[in-house]
């Protein structure tokens, strides 16, 4: 197992965990998508654990400290360009709404990335499908609006 794992699960497992605390103060109709999203996410998050720990387990490893080599490749411009606009995202939703400003920040966002077009149309397309039919239609969950409508 690698260090870096071993981080990470913790971290996935901190999240969990938050979401988890924020969960509870929802009306409890609303608390039924994201408790089964948390649910799915522990029990991969376990099983990855568990899979890394036989594995090392069967092999006699010790933990391999790959926290040196691990930003190999990091490409400062793409991080903080997505960040940035992940910033302007929070706030663009009380003024566009989150359909329109979710779109916005995913369209900006994979051109940064340098995604293609097409792929684009249907990300953002499945998403905003995907998000109503979840959110609006099955949950009714009153998503923001912003001050445009």
């Amino acid at each position: 197992m690698k260090r870096s794992d071993m981080g990470l699960v913790a971290c996935i497992y901190a999240v969990i965990l938050f979401f988890f605390v924020m969960t509870l103060k929802l009306k409890p109709e609303a608390q039924i998508y994201p408790l089964v999203v948390m649910v799915l996410l522990f029990l991969l998050n376990t099983g990855f654990l568990v899979q890394q720990i036989l594995i090392a387990r069967r092999e006699g490893r010790k933990p391999v400290n790959d926290l040196a080599r691990l930003f190999d490749g990091f490409q400062p411009v793409q991080f903080l360009s997505v960040l940035v606009l992940s910033v302007l995202y929070l706030g663009l939703i009380g003024v566009l709404g989150f359909y329109t400003a979710t779109a916005v920040y995913l369209v900006a966002t994979l051109l940064c990335l340098r995604v293609r077009a097409l792929y684009i149309l249907i990300t953002v397309l499945a998403f905003a499908g995907l998000v109503y039919c979840a959110f609006t239609l099955f949950l009714h969950v009153p998503l923001p609006t912003g001050f445009l409508r």
